[in-house]
């Protein structure tokens, strides 16, 4: 169309300049002349380009609003389920590649049926409306909030890390909790909340957020439960200032003394990291706060495997090489975070998150408690690979 649109114009600035410079050359227009075969030749493609270009273009937007009605959920607004599993894979793959940390929320309304039952099933469609425009009103512009089925919810959040996640969580639940419905009903939601890790799948991610879903309806509906994570949301990440920390609990202990003081020692560091990155400090403070960190892990992910070894745990290999893959994603992301190619909120969320808080709660616990047998086995010398 503007290449059409060009030539009409050129084509009606040169017979407007003819017609002022050489008025009497204007009576050629009716001779039959190459020159004028060329003008009616190029008036008659730029006619052909510019109807061509409009029709595409009306197919192209009937295209692109065909699309978006077949992945819009009508009822709610938000995206239906073929979109958000679009939307997850993608958000996956710019992990993978840039290290941004995306956390997904699955919620359920509470109760459903029962208010159907009571109130009608206009009343059901109210609750879904409301809760839908409430889901995309309250999150951020890069956020995505879909229906995933019946009652059911879940909301991508790009480049958030878990404890933004669980923030929203407990916005949106108990913004729920006060919306005034006009059948005069509390309706309340439970939401789990899953971070997604390097080694993922879409369908693992997913189950984890589902696991955590699970958790809060058994326990009680209406609240915020993270995935495999014992204790409640505020145990897990606040302190009495509302500071955002970790904080250490008896049941994550393996039973060995030195891998558990180890854990509660990588406790503390993060609890630094986080404080200083609260404060304001600069890149390098943080910088070389993360390099202490990391090799703290390394030390620490050494004595562990020599002793997962020692006691003759059948999935040690696995456990290492879950180690390596961790230490690996760490050192990538450190190294672009020092060249300014990756944000602190990716490098943080990792370090954090995934290589020290999900490991220790969840996978470090996966092998069960230590025999007392091994509670003295010294440290084993540090190996040059990690050095």
């Amino acid at each position: 169309m503007l290449f059409g649109i060009g030539l009409s114009i050129i084509t009606l600035a040169w017979k407007f300049c003819v017609a002022i410079v050489a008025p009497n050359q204007i009576m050629s227009i009716f001779q039959t002349t190459p020159v004028q075969v060329t003008l009616y030749l190029v008036t008659f493609i730029a006619l052909i380009m510019v109807s061509t270009g409009f029709a595409l273009m009306a197919k192209e937007r009937s295209d692109a609003a065909l699309r978006k009605a077949a992945l819009l959920d009508r009822l709610t607004g938000c995206w239906n389920r073929i979109r958000i599993e679009e939307i997850l894979q993608q958000e996956m793959a710019r992990m993978h590649r840039y290290g941004h940390p995306v956390t997904l929320l699955m919620l359920d309304l509470d109760n459903f049926k029962r208010i159907n039952d009571q109130f009608g099933h206009l009343a059901g469609d109210e609750v879904l409306r409301a809760f839908g425009r409430l889901l995309r009103t309250d999150i951020r512009a890069t956020d995505v909030p879909g229906r995933w089925g019946g009652e059911e919810f879940v909301v991508v959040l790009p480049s958030s890390t878990f404890f933004d996640a669980v923030t929203l969580a407990e916005h949106i639940r108990d913004r729920l909790e006060t919306f005034k419905f006009s059948f005069g009903a509390v309706v309340t939601v439970s939401i789990g909340v899953a971070a997604c890790r390097a080694t993922d799948t879409m369908e693992e991610w997913m189950q984890r957020a589902d696991m955590a879903l699970y958790r809060a309806k058994l326990a009680g509906r209406n609240q915020v439960k993270v995935e495999d994570l014992d204790g409640s949301v505020s145990n897990f990440i606040c302190s009495p200032s509302s500071a955002l920390r970790l904080q250490w609990s008896e049941s994550y202990e393996c039973g060995h003394q030195e891998i558990d003081q180890q854990h509660r020692n990588l406790f503390a560091t993060v609890n630094n990291l986080l404080q200083l990155d609260s404060s304001g400090v600069d890149k390098k403070t943080i910088g070389a706060a993360v390099e202490s960190l990391l090799t703290d892990t390394v030390e620490h992910f050494q004595f562990e495997e020599h002793i997962l070894n020692q006691i003759e745990y059948a999935e040690a290999p696995l456990h290492m090489q879950a180690h390596k893959r961790l230490l690996d994603r760490a050192n990538i992301l450190l190294a672009l975070f020092q060249r300014d190619d990756a944000d602190l909120a990716a490098l943080l969320h990792f370090m954090i998150y995934e290589l020290t808080a999900q490991h220790i709660m969840i996978d470090d616990r996966c092998f069960g408690k230590i025999d007392a047998a091994v509670h003295e086995t010294p440290a084993p010398p540090h190996s040059a690979d990690h050095d």
